[in-house]
This record gives C-alpha cells, sequence and structure tokens, in this order.
C-alpha cells in the first residue's frame, strides 16, 4: 500500500452508536498530525473530504432514538464520497466517527471492484461483530447493525432498504471478539463466518491465524478491505472508545500492530477505517495518541 495514493476520509458520526462524541475524532487526530504522520510514514495523501452527519436534537426522547433517516442519509452521502474516491483510483482512508461508517465505505469499494469484476472481502477488528438486526438488537444502535447491512440480511425493519448489501460471509473474518450478543451467535455460525475471538489469538500463534487469512484472500484473488474499531484494544489503554468492556482483555498495541503490519503486507488493499475513538470518554487524549501510534506503525 506505500506510496500508492488515498483519499482522507473524515467521517463525522456519532449518533449511529446512540452516543455522542465519535463525531469529534476525525477532526482531533488531524489536530493532532495524522495527516503529517501519514504522509511520512509513505502514504501518499491525494485529498482530505469530510463527511459530516446532521446533528439531531438532543432534548427528551430524541436522545434514545435510532436517528434511522438521519444515519441514512449520513450514510448515503459517504458512500457516494468513497465511490467518488475509487472511481478515481484512489484507496479511501477512512477516520470515523463510529463504526456505522462502513456500512457505506466497504459496501461503495465492493461495488465499484464488482464493476470491474473483482470481488472484495472484509477484515473487521472489533470486540463486537455488529450482525445484530431491527427486533432483536439489545441497544437499538445501529453501529450494532453494520454488518447485517453489508450481507443484506436486516429483515423486515431494513430502513437501507438492502443499499449497502455487498458481502458474501464467507469472505467476512472476524478477528479479536470478545463481546458477542446472545442473539448474533446463532447467525454467525449459521453463515460460518470465520471469527477469531481474544481469546483465540491469546491461546494460538497471532502470526499463523493473520497469515491464513492472508491466503485465503489470494487463493481467492480478494481485494481486502480492513476496518479497525478502537474498542478493540484493552480498557486500560484505550479509556476513550464507546463500547469497551473492561472485564474481559482486549489487545495489546503489540498484538494490534502484529496483526494490521501483516493485513497491510496483502498485494490488494482496496481501502481501510479505524473508527469509535471518543474524545469525550478520553483520558488525558490517551486513547488518541495510541490510535496516532497504530496508524505511524502500520508499514513497519
Amino acid at each position: 500500500m506505500k506510496n500508492k495514493a488515498i483519499d482522507i476520509i473524515l467521517a463525522e458520526i456519532g449518533y449511529g452508536a446512540r452516543n455522542w462524541g465519535s463525531e469529534l475524532a476525525p477532526q482531533c487526530l488531524v489536530d493532532k498530525g495524522v495527516v503529517d504522520q501519514l504522509i511520512k510514514e509513505g502514504f501518499d495523501v491525494n485529498k482530505i473530504k469530510k463527511v459530516t452527519a446532521t446533528f439531531p436534537s438532543k432534548n427528551g426522547a430524541d436522545e434514545t432514538k435510532k436517528y434511522d433517516t438521519l444515519v441514512l442519509d449520513f450514510l448515503t452521502n459517504l458512500y457516494d464520497e468513497v465511490y467518488a474516491s475509487v472511481s478515481n483510483g484512489k484507496i479511501p482512508f477512512t477516520i470515523g466517527g463510529d463504526h456505522t461508517v462502513v456500512a457505506s465505505t466497504f459496501s461503495a469499494v465492493s461495488h465499484y471492484n464488482k464493476c470491474n469484476k473483482k470481488k472484495t472481502g472484509l477484515v473487521y477488528i472489533d470486540t463486537h461483530p455488529d450482525i445484530n438486526i431491527p427486533g432483536d438488537n439489545p441497544s437499538g444502535a445501529i453501529h450494532g447493525m453494520t454488518i447485517s447491512m453489508l450481507l443484506g440480511i436486516m429483515g423486515e425493519g431494513d430502513f437501507t432498504k438492502q443499499k449497502f448489501k455487498s458481502l458474501d460471509p464467507e469472505n467476512l473474518f472476524y478477528i479479536a471478539t470478545r463481546d458477542i450478543d446472545d442473539t448474533e451467535i446463532p447467525r454467525i455460525n449459521d453463515l460460518k463466518i470465520s471469527n477469531t475471538t481474544v481469546a483465540d489469538i491469546l491461546e494460538g500463534n497471532l502470526e499463523e491465524i493473520v497469515d491464513r487469512i492472508i491466503t485465503y484472500f489470494d487463493e481467492n484473488n480478494l481485494s481486502m478491505y480492513i476496518s479497525f474499531d478502537a474498542d478493540v484494544m484493552d480498557s486500560s489503554i484505550a479509556p476513550g472508545v464507546n463500547y469497551n468492556p473492561k472485564e474481559t482483555k482486549g489487545l495489546t498495541f503489540d498484538l494490534a500492530h502484529v496483526i494490521l503490519k501483516r493485513l497491510f503486507s496483502y498485494k490488494d488493499i482496496c481501502g481501510f477505517d479505524i473508527v469509535e475513538n471518543n474524545p469525550l470518554k478520553d483520558i488525558h487524549d490517551k486513547t488518541a495518541n495510541l490510535s496516532l501510534k497504530i496508524l505511524r506503525n502500520l508499514l513497519v
């Protein structure tokens, strides 16, 4: 991916997580020098684009709504920006924002690739599998349903009308899950989705785990999209995220570095997200600085 032209897309949304703060993360990381850092690392930054969600009322009952219409408007605008980016030969590098952004970013790249006779797979590095659907989603938050949007399994409550359907379950790879809802387990099993938990990582050979994923992509001639949620990091080093379960261990920096470095060695990376930083929950910029460190070492 080094020396390939990228468009940095700042995806400013937070209420997809039914929370406030993640919409501030893209600009926070820009202010901390993330663009200069990526350039120094060898990325050819073509453009910086910003997509901002309409801010809803924060009064009374509005705080508990899922904001379906507003989220869909935002996702549609983000989809258009990402599709324009890949159409111009650039690799989208998206800084979120909550994890609803991947519904747009991945689907735009996947749809573009499909038009060009290429298939796209997704490596989803997240504490949560985000494969709930309307009606059984415990939190009601839209960022907990993004994978269902991509798989096209939202059912009758699908407010997106399958606009973002773009992923085959066999081409989805979860890495470092540790907080899976009871409603999600049968869905993952029935669809035979590859799911590497944090426990698997701690008990196994991480490099072999990642290399098996890379081999699958290579043998099936897939482009690879990588989506990284900061809540996958242990809460002791990443307090500034939307939801980070403190009762279970998350990734250390070293483990995250091994995962991303090996994935980025793949020959055909078509996009990357880093999401779910929340400056309002951070402590002395601990999580923001960790995210910068992760980005600074992607290709090292």
